[in-house]
C-alpha cells in the first residue's frame, strides 16, 4: 500500500477509511450506483472486520449494485487456507453480503478463473451469491479444483472453471439506481499463431440486482434479525403462506443479518455482527446501578473496561421466538 500512496496522489491514492489497523488495507468508496468494498483478511487471519463490514453495508442506502473483493476465497477451490479455517466468522460475513444485497464476492489467491453459485439452501436460487474466482493474472496455474472444505449449511456448486490467464469485465446496464442488470465476463488471454496476443470471451454470466427500498439513510448500525421462523395466521402457527396468499410477508419470510456468536472460552461472548463483547456468565439479578458499578471493578478476561450496555446494545440480543439466545450482562 506503501508503494501504491507513494506512486499515486490525490483521488488515485487508495481510500484511508478503513479500520483502525487496517487503513489502505480495508477500504471503501462508491462510485456511480454501485459500491465497492476492499477487504483485508491477514490483519486477522483468514478473518474480515465484519462489524465495520456491517456499518459500510448498514450505510448504503442508495446503491443497488454492492461489490466486496478480498484475497481468499470464502469456500475452499484449491488452497486449504481461506476464510473457511474459521467457520463461524465465514458464515456470518457470507450472511452478511445476501443482506446487503451483494450478488458477487470476487477474490484471487487460486491461480485460475472459477465461479460458483453458493446454495444457501432457502430453495430460491435467486438470492445466492456467486464467488469468482480471478487469480489467474500471470503467476503459475493450478489444475486441481474442488469444494470440500468447511461449507457448514451452504452447497458450492461450480459454473465454470478455466485454467487460464485472464480478466474479469464487469459491466452494468446503466448509471442509476434503476439500472439493474449486470453481466460478467472472463477475458482469456490467447496468443495467435502470429504471436499476438488477445483477451477472447471464454465464459459471461449475469444476474439482476436489487433495486434499494428505501433512500433515506438509516443509523449507521448493524441491525440483528429477529430469529423469527415460524409464520401464523389470526390464531395459530401455520406453513410459510405463498406470494399473493393471506398472511403472506411475515417476519418469518425475510432474513436480515443473522444472530451470529464466537464463544471466545475465557468467560466472554463476541457479537461477530455488531462487534460487542459480552460477559457469557451475567450472575444474579441486580439493579441497573449494582450491575453498572459491578461491571466498572470486572476484570473478566483481563479486560478492565467492562460497562453496561446501552438499550439499542441490549436489544441486538433479543431473539423473538421466545427462547433465550445466551447468557451475557
Amino acid at each position: 500500500m506503501d508503494t501504491w500512496n507513494a506512486a499515486f496522489s490525490e483521488s488515485y491514492q487508495l481510500p484511508g477509511n478503513g479500520p483502525t489497523g487496517e487503513t489502505n488495507l480495508s477500504y471503501a468508496f462508491t462510485y456511480k450506483n454501485a459500491l465497492f468494498v476492499g477487504l483485508d483478511e491477514y490483519v486477522s487471519i483468514h478473518r474480515v472486520n465484519q462489524p465495520w463490514l456491517n456499518q459500510q453495508f448498514a450505510a448504503n442506502q442508495t446503491h443497488p449494485h454492492v461489490f466486496v473483493f478480498g484475497h481468499e476465497p470464502a469456500f475452499k477451490v484449491f488452497h486449504t487456507d481461506n476464510l473457511d479455517n474459521f467457520v463461524a466468522e465465514r458464515d456470518a460475513f457470507w450472511k452478511s453480503l445476501a443482506a446487503s444485497g451483494a450478488r458477487t464476492y470476487l477474490t484471487g489467491h487460486d491461480h485460475f478463473f472459477d465461479m460458483a453459485r453458493v446454495d444457501d439452501g432457502d430453495g430460491n436460487p435467486n438470492n445466492d451469491i456467486y464467488q469468482v474466482v480471478v487469480g489467474a493474472g500471470g503467476g503459475d496455474l493450478f489444475d486441481k479444483h474442488n469444494y470440500v472444505g468447511a461449507n457448514s449449511s451452504y452447497t458450492p456448486t461450480q459454473l465454470a472453471h478455466t485454467m487460464a490467464n485472464g480478466y474479469l469485465l464487469v459491466e452494468l446496464s446503466g448509471e442509476t439506481d434503476q439500472d439493474l442488470k449486470v453481466s460478467l465476463t472472463f477475458k482469456q488471454r490467447t496468443v495467435g499463431a502470429s504471436g499476438v496476443v488477445s483477451y477472447v470471451p471464454s465464459y459471461s454470466f449475469g444476474y439482476t440486482a436489487a433495486a434499494k427500498v428505501s433512500s433515506t439513510p438509516l443509523a449507521n448500525y448493524p441491525v440483528v434479525d429477529t430469529g423469527e421462523t415460524a409464520s401464523y395466521n389470526a390464531r395459530t402457527e401455520i406453513a410459510a403462506p405463498a406470494p399473493g396468499t393471506a398472511f403472506y410477508g411475515q417476519d418469518a419470510q425475510f432474513q436480515g443479518l443473522q444472530p451470529s456468536y464466537r464463544d471466545n472460552q475465557d468467560g466472554t461472548v463476541s457479537d461477530l455482527n455488531t462487534g460487542l463483547m459480552w460477559v457469557k456468565a451475567r450472575g444474579g439479578k441486580t439493579s441497573w446501578e449494582q450491575g453498572a458499578a459491578g461491571a466498572a471493578k470486572s476484570f473478566v478476561a483481563g479486560y478492565s473496561d467492562w460497562r453496561m450496555p446501552t438499550i439499542k446494545e441490549l436489544y441486538s440480543l433479543i431473539q423473538f421466538t421466545g427462547y433465550v439466545l445466551m447468557d451475557a450482562k
